[in-house]
């Protein structure tokens, strides 16, 4: 209510904290605290400057002080055990039953118990042992005995922390934790304490019907949890996004492997191509990492690496690079060891991420890993996995980085000029260092493949035109009515004898030495018909100009694109045949029929008057009717 509060002295019962506080320090040192300070510096500081603990309360609820005074001589008694109070009647250890025993004190006079309770603190500070029925049962306390693990707030330094530390000292001479892991809160957007008064608490009830649990675990977890979270319905909704690519991706691969009937293989069973090498030693790495942040209380860490790898690495472009593999014939072996490795990556991201999305890895684990797999009855009955260091080529990544650059450079670069992905193009030149064009080099087919292009090459140098022009204000002073003369001159001389005179510095005109950097404006520009775009580590030059072969394919690939999307609206199966109808003449895209049949999966093409299901498409700038039904109906 915010009324000042009265404070008066009274009479209290404390424990002599400051005759513990070296013991204390000393074991607070023996303490794994996460993070490193919140022991070192802001605990220890706070137990080195205690005072002695005021450990009563004048309440009526709470655990009676087992004190008895004598109210004729004043002698104290403190009742250790149960056992040594005599009961007439049913245990019950609270006010008021417990404040009508009395002891017979040796004076003769009769010894009341104190009507104080314990502070609830000095209860939570003996729950270690306490819940374990110390010291009546020995067996489970030495098992369980101190905690390998607590964690709470860090307003818990001059609470839980504290208050075990100080009871367990007195006890045992020791601490009852070995690790101790501080969080911080989570508070609004602008860092404000939740507050009902101020209007912006968040309920979980209201995240949890938004994003779901599990997403809103994977936020909550996101940021080092000694730090507080401030929360933002953005971020929150960016790891529900997280959660539907990996579903999504999940559901990829669960579509055609049920199509083809696959069951578990081993992946070192079958034909890996540099792709499938790639993905297995990411997802070691990955495994790698999550162990070590597990160990270190680091479960940010997981979260992070988890979202980087399922929808950077393996959605966007390890499927991307094996959904034309899934395609192929059933006993294709490629295709099967696409599906091994994928089950293998799918079924080890769910026995990491277990314990942090439970309910996802739960039912994916239930109907994907069982349905091709030999699971058990549940994914927390799995271990968590292994990190296998056999799969992990550290060059293989690396080289796989600088190619991903590479080809998210040329997307730039067909954004620059408006070219879409679909339409092949002539040539990519990669400009970079030696790292760079071994990484082009090797990976070669994936950058063609990726960026849509015919051909790659590496240079050290992309080859520029030098531009070179007179500085007209700086040049009018020196060479007054020579500098037409001049001007012709600088026009006449060829691309090699430009570069030598700008490496040299030094120009000669008639009897005069001129210097470059003072008589002229050096300018490199590119050829025309390429688009540029820079990369970590290099340079793309893409060949933008469309021949006549190119334009027939990117228009073949328009209508593809377009059937396929007709597919879709009859909600077709992924494997299901179709008739298609074209009105255009078959000379348009003459070479490519057998294409336009297996990317459709059109058993029958025919190039007439459409039928069946008809949509009219726009498509380079031409009006074109496309018509698709089911095979055979």
């Amino acid at each position: 209510c915010k009324t000042p509060i009265i404070y008066r002295a009274t009479e209290q019962w404390f424990l002599k904290v400051s005759q513990l506080k070296e013991e204390m320090v000393r074991e607070i040192d023996r303490v794994n605290w996460v993070p490193e300070w919140a022991g070192m510096s802001r605990f220890k500081d706070w137990v080195s400057n205690a005072r002695d603990w005021c450990i009563s309360r004048q309440r009526y609820w709470g655990i009676p002080i087992p004190v008895w005074i004598c109210e004729k001589c004043g002698k104290e008694r403190v009742v250790g055990d149960i056992n040594e109070i005599k009961w007439e009647r049913d245990l019950d250890l609270h006010r008021p039953w417990i404040d009508a025993v009395t002891f017979q004190c040796e004076c003769g006079g009769a010894m009341g118990r104190v009507e104080d309770v314990f502070d609830v603190w000095f209860d939570s500070g003996v729950a270690s042992w306490g819940t374990l029925n110390y010291p009546y049962e020995k067996e489970e306390f030495e098992k369980l005995w101190p905690a390998d693990f607590i964690t709470e707030g860090h307003d818990q330094t001059r609470g839980w922390f504290y208050s075990q530390l100080g009871t367990s000292v007195v006890a045992f001479g020791r601490a009852p934790y070995k690790t101790v892991l501080m969080h911080g809160f989570t508070l609004d957007e602008k860092g404000r304490k939740m507050s009902k008064s101020l209007g912006n608490v968040v309920e979980p009830e209201e995240v949890i019907e938004r994003i779901g649990v599990d997403a809103f675990r994977l936020y909550i977890l996101s940021s080092a949890l000694w730090e507080d979270l401030k929360f933002s319905w953005n971020e929150a909704e960016n790891y529900l996004r997280v959660l539907n690519i990996f579903w999504n991706t999940v559901r990829f691969a669960h579509t055609y492997m049920s199509l083809d009937s696959f069951r578990e293989i081993p992946v070192e069973q079958v034909e890996l191509r540099t792709e499938d090498m790639w993905i297995l030693s990411k997802l070691e790495n990955f495994v790698r990492i999550a162990n070590e942040a597990m160990e270190n209380y680091q479960l940010h860490r997981v979260v992070r690496e988890f979202s980087n790898f399922v929808v950077e690495d393996f959605s966007r472009w390890y499927v991307q690079l094996s959904r034309r593999r899934v395609w192929e014939e059933r006993d294709s072996p490629l295709k099967i060891s696409a599906y091994a490795v994928m089950f293998r990556v799918i079924k080890r991201i769910l026995l990491v991420i277990a314990s942090i999305a439970p309910f996802v890895a739960e039912y994916v684990y239930q109907n994907f890993v069982r349905e091709f797999g030999d699971g058990r009855e549940s994914v927390f009955f799995e271990s968590f996995p292994e990190f296998e260091e056999r799969w992990i080529d550290e060059r293989l990544e690396r080289n796989m980085d600088a190619v991903r650059d590479v080809c998210e450079a040329s997307y730039n670069a067909r954004q620059k000029t408006g070219i879409k992905l679909r339409w092949p193009l002539r040539k990519l030149v990669v400009e970079g260092g030696e790292e760079v064009r071994a990484a082009v080099k090797e990976l070669e087919d994936i950058v063609k493949n990726q960026c849509n292009v015919k051909e790659v090459e590496c240079v050290e140098e992309f080859e520029k035109i030098l531009v070179v022009k007179p500085n007209y204000r700086k040049l009018g002073p020196i060479l007054k009515d020579r500098v037409r003369g001049f001007t012709e001159h600088i026009s006449s001389l060829s691309q090699d004898e430009l570069k030598e005179i700008v490496e040299s510095g030094k120009l000669q005109f008639d009897d005069l030495s001129v210097d470059v950097n003072e008589a002229l404006e050096v300018e490199y520009k590119i050829k025309e018909g390429y688009s540029v775009a820079e990369f970590r580590k290099g340079t793309v030059y893409l060949q933008t100009v469309l021949d006549e072969e190119l334009a027939r394919e990117a228009f073949v690939r328009e209508i593809v694109r377009r059937i396929q999307e007709m597919r879709k609206e009859l909600n077709l199966e992924v494997d299901e045949f179709i008739k298609t109808t074209v009105d255009i003449k078959e000379d348009a895209v003459e070479g490519w029929i057998d294409y336009i049949r297996e990317e459709t999966r059109s058993k029958e093409l025919i190039f007439d008057k459409p039928e069946g299901y008809i949509r009219e498409w726009e498509i380079d700038g031409k009006r074109i009717k496309i018509g698709i039904q089911r095979y055979g109906a």
